[in-house]
């Protein structure tokens, strides 16, 4: 009996300094691994590194818990479980710090946590033993993730089917995997961060690009219009007052009017530091007195419908801009429907706005470009037939008004685009 006694112990020794051994050259092989590692796959192979880290450690479960930016909460953000586990990380979302006393302690004074045994856990760690017995856990370990002196969350690794207990030379080692966990998670995040502050500066220069251009195009562009106004008036001086040529006459002095009054807009679209104007604007009234121009850029190719209820309210905005939204969301939707259709523009109060909603049935936007499409510059439309500058100045302008303008669309499936801007007080 004696000699079987210290044959299986000497198992023992030798199956605890073989995986002591394994788990050393795992930690050296992911600590290569996740320095040149592109951030794109960070996750996957933490996840992976979790799976390996397990198997080796002979656990049901092996996870990471991160702190959230305000370190209230922390949250299960990666996961791997043996065959036959059940996953918990969609349960273990948003929990608050406060629930675990006793494991946070010993964590945020950079101290592993090792449990062989659930139920012989201090009265002072009461909360955490009715959660780990909610999750049938009989044995965990768990290991603090460490950057400059702070917690920033946990790697964690459970017995759900046998207790278990892991060898003391170890722990140092699976110390080191949270460590690797969090060096790789933090310069992630850097490089996100600093891809959208990038993003962000590449989307200034192109929006002080759109200024530059504007301001170079609208003198230009305002002498041509003068010439316009100016022959309209003469000939509306030699035609009788009340003929249909006279009132078609006022529909052209009322578009050069409103293009000047846009090219006045890009001009302080372009300036950072403009003021903008505003006025109580009506838009059942801008709607209305819209629709002959909407007609005209129809063309007859498609049905026109406008929706106002007559409890709509009013806004506070540029009168102009308002006009320009719905007219260039309107030209959107008439290049979008080649085979024709309806066009559809809805007024409504929608909380504390005011959303115009302009409907087409064209062939939709793909979800990935449903941002893309307010870029600077990005457009869908073939060479020659648009600019990509109009769904970016109109939502750069309606911003400026405390607004915003978004899409919803399914591919094949047409589009709306929304014009929310706020509703005057009272």
């Amino acid at each position: 009996m004696r000699e079987s006694a210290g044959g299986v112990a000497c198992e023992q020794a030798d199956s605890a300094l073989e995986v002591h051994a394994q788990l050393q050259e795992l930690i050296m092989e992911l600590s290569t691994d996740f320095i040149n590692r592109p951030i794109e796959e960070v996750d996957d192979a933490i996840t992976a590194a979790l799976r390996r880290v397990g198997e080796l450690a002979g656990v049901d479960r092996s996870y990471v818990f991160r702190r959230s930016k305000d370190g209230e909460t922390i949250s299960n953000t990666h996961e791997w479980c043996a065959p036959g586990i059940e996953p918990t990380i969609d349960q273990l979302q948003d929990l608050p710090l406060r629930a675990f006393p006793y494991v946070m302690k010993h964590l945020e004074r950079g101290e592993m946590i090792h449990i062989p045994r659930v139920a012989d856990l201090p009265p002072e760690a009461s909360a955490e033993k009715e959660e780990f017995e909610r999750e049938n856990i009989k044995s965990l370990m768990s290991v603090p993730m460490m950057l400059g002196g702070r917690i920033v969350g946990f790697a964690g690794f459970d017995s759900v089917r046998a207790e278990k207990s892991w060898p003391s030379n170890t722990f140092a080692l699976v110390k080191t995997v949270g460590e690797i966990f969090a060096n790789a998670l933090e310069r992630r995040d850097s490089e996100r961060r600093l891809r959208e502050r990038e993003m962000q500066l590449l989307h200034a220069q192109k929006m002080e690009a759109i200024g530059q251009l504007a301001a170079g195009l609208a003198h230009d562009l305002n002498n041509v219009v003068q010439v316009v106004q100016s022959y309209v008036e003469i000939w509306r001086q030699r035609q009788p007052e009340r003929s249909e040529f006279t009132r078609q006459l006022g529909e052209i002095s009322h578009a050069t009017e409103s293009a000047t009054n846009l090219l006045s807009r890009m001009l302080a679209f372009g300036r950072r530091d403009s003021a903008v104007s505003s006025t109580v604007v009506d838009p059942a009234k801008t709607l209305t007195e819209l629709r002959p121009l909407l007609l005209a850029l129809l063309g007859g190719r498609m049905n026109l419908r406008i929706e106002v209820p007559p409890d709509i309210g009013k806004v506070r905005c540029d009168a102009t801009l308002l006009e320009t939204s719905v007219m260039n969301l309107a030209t959107n939707a008439r290049d979008a429907m080649n085979d024709g259709g309806e066009l559809r523009i809805v007024a409504e109060n929608s909380g504390p706005n005011v959303r115009i909603s302009v409907f087409d049935e064209g062939p939709g936007v793909a979800p990935e470009l449903a941002e893309r499409i307010f870029e600077p510059f990005f457009t869908t439309k073939s060479s020659g037939h648009g600019t990509g500058l109009g769904l970016a100045t109109t939502r750069a302008m309606v911003r400026k008004y405390g607004g915003d303008v978004s899409v919803e669309s399914e591919k094949g499936c047409g589009a709306v685009f929304h014009v929310d801007l706020p509703l005057v007080d009272g």
